[in-house]
């Protein structure tokens, strides 16, 4: 025989920070020079904690992100907002080649 939940506090069989519904889709580009992401993810209403008796809900929402990454050389990688020198392989250390600055 199948068991029924009870309801909570707020007469749903909500649980706390679940939504009923939530997706998740993204894409991605890469080479050698230039690499790209954009993932879009969504999710519904959900419970996110009681007062007393009364229950509070975030309002179904998405969000975008989007990353993108350009390396110039072997060196260097190129991100907006920021700019990392990569590691050299061992038999490419910086006497051989002249002196390395990061941007």
């Amino acid at each position: 025989m199948a068991r029924r939940l009870t309801p909570g506090p707020d007469g749903s069989n909500n649980l706390v920070g679940t939504s009923k519904d939530t997706y998740n889709v993204g894409a991605y580009f890469e080479n050698e020079k230039f690499s790209a992401r954009a993932t879009y993810s969504y999710r519904t209403a959900f419970l996110i904690g009681l007062s007393g008796a009364n229950p509070y809900y975030q309002d179904d929402f998405g969000t975008v992100s989007l990353a993108l990454n350009y390396k110039p050389t072997e060196w260097t990688q190129c991100q907006p907002g920021r700019v990392e020198p990569q590691q050299p392989d061992a038999d490419l250390l910086p006497e051989r080649n002249g002196p390395h600055r990061v941007l």
